[in-house]
């Protein structure tokens, strides 16, 4: 009864059988635990959000102000 279960909700068949899978285990995990441990490769050039959009933490006037480009000005006497 349990290995049909996850046959029809994972659409495939199981290469669990009746022994395998106690009766604690619920469905859903059992289907989990079949499934492969596939990750998406990481691609280090692409950034993780839009570097055009703002970031969720901060307002949208606090972005634009951020993104401004402050201009040099030589009469500054101020040490860096």
């Amino acid at each position: 009864m349990r290995s049909s279960l996850i046959e029809n909700v994972s659409g495939i068949r199981s290469a669990m059988e009746r022994q395998d899978v106690p009766d604690e285990v619920p469905v859903a995990d059992a289907v989990e635990q079949q499934q492969g441990a596939v990750r998406p490769p990481i691609d280090d050039d692409t950034p993780g959000s839009d570097p055009g959009s703002p970031p969720l933490e901060a307002s949208d006037g606090d972005w634009q102000e951020q993104r401004e480009t402050v201009e040099f000005d030589p009469d500054d006497d101020r040490e860096s």
